[in-house]
């Protein structure tokens, strides 16, 4: 059985807790958790962990790491998550967590979060627009979701974003105007959504961009011309829209 004791918890801050790659077969990942308010990295990846994350953790405010990533956990992401305001690397993807994303991971704009990654869960809502206030974010991994609604436009407050991926959801509307201000993107994912209207000519103002997908949307209207021609484009996936003209 995993679990926690209050002897362990007393050891247990002055390190790292590194519980990857085992099979840790039985059960939850326990509330005690909490108790280990001087941790700062947590890493529990690749096992067989089920249940929720426990809500106890958004105690850890020491916390600079937390890689759940690769488990069967379900239920929802805790809104106790915008706590953790030393937070730089959040890895939550291949699990089995549903509801919404909570609002409250941007909510201090002081959040150090680099990387953010939900991927491959079954997260459903809006992007909150309050993740525009995690400025040093450089990676939003959210693909492989049932997120709906428009991209929020306040996305762009994180201006140092190099890696955007938000593919195989249902996002709808348009790619917003503010996201002229990515000016060290390197990779954008949004295919397999339901985005419509044209291709945004300020792409070609990227001079970091390397891939760009947009395959399987509701893109209307012509490539902007110059787009191989001022980019360093390597990778570009259109197909399975609208678009017309000659390239």
């Amino acid at each position: 059985m995993f679990g926690l004791t209050r002897s362990m918890a007393t050891f247990l801050p002055i390190l790292p807790t590194c519980l990857d790659s085992n099979i840790l077969t039985s059960g939850v990942i326990p509330s005690e958790i909490g108790m280990l308010q001087s941790l700062n990295e947590l890493y529990m990846t690749r096992n067989l962990l089920t249940g929720h994350i426990p809500h106890s953790i958004g105690n850890l405010t020491n916390l600079t790491m937390l890689y759940l990533h690769t488990n069967d956990l379900t239920g929802m992401i805790p809104n106790s998550f915008g706590a953790l305001k030393n937070l730089k690397y959040l890895h939550l993807w291949a699990n089995e967590l549903t509801g919404h994303i909570p609002p409250e991971i941007g909510t201090a704009v002081s959040l150090k979060i680099e990387q953010f990654d939900l991927s491959s869960n079954n997260l459903v809502g809006a992007i909150p627009s309050s993740i525009g206030n995690l400025t040093n974010l450089i990676y939003l991994y959210l693909y492989d979701n049932k997120l709906s609604g428009s991209i929020p436009p306040e996305l762009a407050g994180a201006r140092d974003l190099v890696d955007l991926q938000i593919s195989k959801n249902l996002i709808t509307g348009t790619i917003p105007n503010t996201f002229r201000n990515f000016s060290w993107l390197g990779r954008m994912y949004l295919s397999v959504n339901l985005i419509s209207r044209s291709i945004p000519d300020y792409f070609v103002n990227y001079t970091h961009l390397t891939e760009l997908h947009l395959a399987d949307n509701n893109f209307s209207g012509y490539i902007p011309p110059e787009l191989c021609k001022r980019t360093p484009l390597v990778k570009l996936n259109l197909f399975m829209n609208n678009l017309i003209g000659s390239y």
